[in-house]
């Protein structure tokens, strides 16, 4: 049911132009934490494979899973300075 507030509190925000309530805002930005703090170990755990494989192919694809993950590792980023996170741990 919860759930189901949720969704009408969104879809009226979006009708009246008017920003989300705090606790949605909260909700969404522990969200966008929860993606950044994924990401971090998904890149973490491609550079671990990356130092185990051996054929050419597999080397390939995990060169380019690491160039996606940077990719959406930069979105997110864009996405917590937009909404005014800071003090988070940037990847080297």
């Amino acid at each position: 049911m919860l759930k189901m507030a949720e969704l009408i509190s969104r879809a009226g925000s979006i009708i009246t132009g008017k920003p989300p309530k705090n606790s949605e805002k909260e909700q969404s930005e522990k969200e966008l934490l929860e993606d950044i703090d994924c990401v971090i170990n998904e890149l973490a755990h491609c550079r671990r494979r990356f130092n185990l494989v051996t054929d050419n192919d597999l080397i390939e694809a995990v060169i380019y899973e690491e160039l996606a993950l940077r990719s959406r590792y930069a979105y997110l980023l864009r996405q917590a300075r937009q909404s005014g996170l800071t003090g988070r741990t940037v990847l080297k």
